[in-house]
């Protein structure tokens, strides 16, 4: 049970999240960089994340083409949803003249670097994983073992909102005690990932990245329409990504890089969801100029280090670039890429996403 002596976020409040238990809680392959680096902001990377297409009916677009704009990132934060405890960050980005010639960089510091380090593992949840009818464990994956310590039968685990729960570990890797509880009150379904961190030897921490809303993968308990499965329910709870970043946000910030074209500048914010399986919209200048210094041409072979889908791991997949779009459209997914082991998927990709096999 949650300990009721520790007060959560007030409702509302997105909790502030270190940010390497954000990077574990986010999953392999987001790299957002650090406070102060030069970035290109990508408009079309951010309208991607917005619930339904922006209106810039408003806007002379012709005036914003490419798209794509050299800004300093002011802040970054990191955070959690209150209600699904999803991680998300914030950023806020300051425009940097479009005449401004070499840039000076911020060196990026890896998340992995931190003082103490953490240990933590991810597991997809199954039917079996998430039932309420029967006795109720998690099969623990093998590397669970760096992140419960041996001696420990009863231990503590926090989740985002500041909450104690009291889960058990029984011999043969399985959590049992608290784990049917622990599933209902965080409304977790199959297809759901959920991430345990330890912080050094101390603290234990919960988050998880929850799948679609596809009804078929919910327990019985879970009904569509009364906790946010095709909408919100009064707690606030929805798996509805696209219902994140209201499309206003994103004309807004596209408004103000109109404006900046014409010699000032602006400061504007900006919201990023991994668990959309997007692309982050903010990308060390660097990193975009090596990408675009390779002889990106149709018939050359990629790869990509990917999730797997339903499981918990990363591969390599290979493909061929099949069409290039012109550079007058900007380098955002700027690739065709046709997967051989990907039956008839095609995917637009960013240069900076995929290495040349």
């Amino acid at each position: 049970m949650p300990n009721k002596g520790k007060a959560p976020a007030a409702a509302g409040q997105a909790p502030v999240v270190h940010p390497q238990i954000w990077s574990a809680l986010a999953g392999e392959g987001v790299n957002i960089p650090t406070a102060g680096a030069v970035v290109y902001y990508f408009l079309k990377g951010h309208a991607e994340q917005a619930y339904s297409p922006p209106a810039f009916s408003s806007i002379n677009f012709r005036e914003l083409l490419p798209c794509y704009f050299i800004c300093r990132l002011s802040s970054v934060g990191y955070h959690a949803d209150p209600n699904t405890e999803e991680p998300f960050a914030s950023f806020t980005l300051t425009s940097i003249s479009q005449n401004q010639t070499n840039p000076t960089f911020t060196s990026f510091t890896s998340f992995a670097d931190g003082d103490g380090g953490i240990a933590y593992f991810e597991k997809t949840l199954t039917k079996n994983d998430v039932a309420q009818n029967s006795i109720a464990f998690l099969d623990l994956p093998d590397e669970a073992k760096e992140v419960f310590l041996q001696q420990e039968i009863e231990f503590t685990v926090f989740d985002v909102n500041g909450r104690r729960w009291k889960l058990h570990r029984i011999e043969g890797g399985l959590l049992s005690g608290g784990w049917k509880n622990f599933v209902y009150h965080k409304m977790l379904a199959a297809g759901d990932v959920v991430v345990f961190v330890r912080v050094g030897a101390g603290t234990l921490f919960f988050g998880c990245r929850r799948s679609s809303s596809d009804a078929a993968y919910l327990p019985g308990f879970m009904k569509v329409g009364c906790i946010g499965v095709r909408g919100q329910s009064s707690s606030g709870f929805t798996r509805d990504l696209k219902q994140r970043v209201p499309p206003e946000t994103v004309v807004e910030a596209a408004r103000r890089l109109a404006a900046d074209s014409s010699g000032g500048e602006w400061e504007f914010e900006g919201l990023f969801y991994p668990e959309m399986k997007l692309p982050v919209y903010v990308v060390r200048v660097e990193v975009v100029q090596e990408a675009m210094r390779k002889p990106w041409r149709i018939g050359l072979k990629v790869q990509a280090f990917r999730e797997v889908q339903g499981e918990d791991k990363r591969k390599w997949y290979f493909g061929t670039v099949v069409g290039v779009a012109p550079m007058e459209t900007g380098p955002w997914r700027m690739l065709e890429v046709t997967w051989d082991t990907i039956p008839c998927r095609t995917t637009h990709e960013n240069p900076w996403d995929v290495e040349i096999a």
